[in-house]
């Protein structure tokens, strides 16, 4: 049970690292086609459509348990995950449009990307745990 548990979180990581790779790759050829401005729009369309994603696939499954799952408070929760989490990487790449060797490679962006957005991540949880101890409640389930 130990070993599955432990596969699932790797499986769940390498994933949040390819996101992360395909994001800065999209977030390198926006800068390149349409300018800095253009990270914001990427930013924002990233997340939402990636939360309207989690948000149809997840009330399926949990309704089905015998669960009523408030989807705007799902899709609410998870926008705002997201929003944190892709906040680091388009950060970085808004820094390193900014430099003056701007014209950086696809390869260091993929690379880069993965490893801000698993700290996107940390992030993430670090102020999810913070406000679970300050008694907020996460559940969007009635």
């Amino acid at each position: 049970m130990l070993v599955a548990l432990v596969l699932l979180a790797l499986v769940g990581l390498f994933c949040v690292g390819v996101v992360g790779a395909v994001f800065s790759l999209a977030a390198l050829l926006v800068v390149q086609r349409f300018g800095r401005g253009s990270l914001v729009v990427l930013w924002l369309v990233t997340s939402a459509g990636l939360a309207a994603l989690g948000t149809s696939r997840l009330p399926a499954r949990r309704t089905g348990a015998g669960h009523d799952v408030n989807v705007p408070g799902l899709f609410a929760l998870l926008f705002a995950w997201l929003l944190v989490i892709f906040a680091v990487p388009t950060f970085v790449s808004w820094r390193r449009s900014a430099s003056p060797d701007s014209a950086s490679s696809p390869t260091r962006a993929i690379v880069g990307g993965a490893g801000w957005t698993f700290v996107g991540l940390l992030l993430a949880i670090c102020i999810a745990v913070i406000l679970k101890d300050a008694g907020a409640s996460f559940v969007t389930v009635r």
